[in-house]
């Protein structure tokens, strides 16, 4: 298991989370 090939997908989801979140609240 490559560990930071798994915490760098967990960093890019959260902040796509955070992305559309953003969006979601300034719509």
């Amino acid at each position: 298991l490559d560990f930071n090939l798994f915490y760098t997908d967990i960093l890019v989801r959260r902040n796509a989370e955070k992305t559309t979140h953003q969006q979601d609240v300034s719509g």
